[in-house]
């Protein structure tokens, strides 16, 4: 339950982590039976996809505290087509793989609801709101990096 100014409210969020008992892989919900598992047990839940240009997401995780250099090292099982070191354009590879199976996974569950919206977006937050009711000033960036951004914005 998340709780505060913008309401309660029963989320389900994907988050990757490392799995310890398998020192070369990672686990992805949505990849590894999150999604069947949302399903099934929860049938006619809203799954948002946030979504950003692919070269802005790898750029993200390559200067957020080293993930990018954690995620090509220990998450060996993250690129199957890969037995050599993983590079950047493995990552955006896995990204645009990631993102299609999300896609196809909505696609052959209709009675899901699904709502892909851009991180990058300067409307989200309105979509967010029509969608949920929630107003769109609970949607927002946050750990936004202005030196980093793509086009030196």
């Amino acid at each position: 339950m998340f709780g505060g100014y913008c309401g309660n409210y029963e989320v389900f969020t994907d988050t990757s982590y490392l799995v310890k008992k398998e020192p070369d892989r990672c686990f992805e919900p949505s990849l590894h039976g999150g999604l069947d598992n949302l399903y099934h047990f929860h049938p006619n839940s809203t799954v948002v996809l946030t979504v950003r240009d692919v070269n802005d997401w790898v750029s993200s995780i390559n200067h957020f505290g080293g993930l990018g250099g954690h995620v090509k090292e220990k998450c060996r099982n993250f690129f199957p087509w890969q037995p050599n070191t993983v590079t950047d354009d493995d990552l955006a590879r896995f990204y645009r793989d990631h993102i299609e199976f999300v896609r196809g996974f909505m696609r052959e569950h209709p009675s899901l609801t699904y709502l892909e919206v851009s991180l990058e977006s300067e409307e989200t937050g309105t979509i967010m709101e029509n969608h949920f009711g929630i107003s769109r000033k609970c949607w927002g960036r946050s750990n936004e990096n202005k030196k980093v951004r793509r086009g030196g914005k």
